[in-house]
């Protein structure tokens, strides 16, 4: 689906339904196999976008310095990876998973075949990223996210950028990584994600035990401006597990 990222439009696409960006949120279990704290933060959150039908602070305000940079150099980014490997990175607003349930927004689609991630870091943590060689571990949930939704793509590459690295030593400005789709966790990612979106819908049939939705005539149904810009806490639904 063609729209702006960050727009109305494009948060309303995210109700009800679990996305890439989230991803490592789904994961979040304790050692003893405990929901985490993250991870029922967010159910909560969808099963609060079912009941409204608004895309309630889908994502966070605040943006950081750090996240600032990301944002302004992604472009540069995007160009200076399709000169690299001699591609063009299209660019997608959100996409729906066939089942409707998920959705995600990708960097880019390359080609027929692939999706690209840019990742534009502090410097050190762009060089330790160098160094490793791997995709870092809290961003391989939402790499497997996106190729889980994206059925026809068969890689993901993960591109770490900073264009502050320059003169002789510019080699060291961007890396690419590649997951491909054989990737055995990707179907576990889908596991995970079929139970998250499963134990939101108990979420919601739980909330309409505790107070029963009524019948309202239409002309009764009253439409009240909200503010989405607000961010759902626990605090909001104090007493649910």
């Amino acid at each position: 689906i063609q729209c702006d990222q960050l727009s109305p439009e494009w948060f309303q696409l995210h109700v009800g339904r679990a996305t890439g960006s989230h991803a490592g949120d789904i994961l979040d279990f304790t050692l003893k196999g405990i929901e985490g704290s993250t991870r029922r933060s967010y159910r909560l959150l969808k099963a609060a976008e079912i009941l409204t039908g608004i895309g309630i602070g889908i994502e966070e305000n605040y943006v950081s310095p750090e996240m600032e940079w990301g944002i302004a150099t992604e472009k540069k980014a995007r160009r200076a990876y399709a000169l690299e490997e001699g591609v063009f990175v299209e660019q997608v607003g959100f996409v729906i998973g066939d089942d409707g349930r998920f959705g995600c927004s990708p960097d880019g689609l390359v080609g027929d075949k692939g999706l690209v991630g840019f990742k534009c870091p502090k410097t050190i943590t762009h060089l330790r990223w160098i160094l490793d060689g791997v995709i870092p571990e809290d961003h391989l949930p939402q790499a497997r996210f996106e190729l889980m939704v994206n059925t026809d793509r068969e890689w993901f590459d993960f591109v770490t950028f900073d264009p502050r690295i320059t003169g002789r030593h510019k080699p060291k400005q961007m890396m690419t990584i590649r997951l491909e789709r054989a990737d055995a966790k990707i179907e576990a990612m889908r596991a995970a994600a079929d139970r998250f979106m499963d134990e939101v819908a108990e979420t919601v049939l739980r909330l309409d035990r505790i107070a029963p939705p009524v019948e309202i005539e239409e002309e009764e149904a009253v439409s009240v401006p909200v503010d989405q810009s607000g961010m759902l806490t626990d605090a909001d639904f104090e007493g649910l597990n």
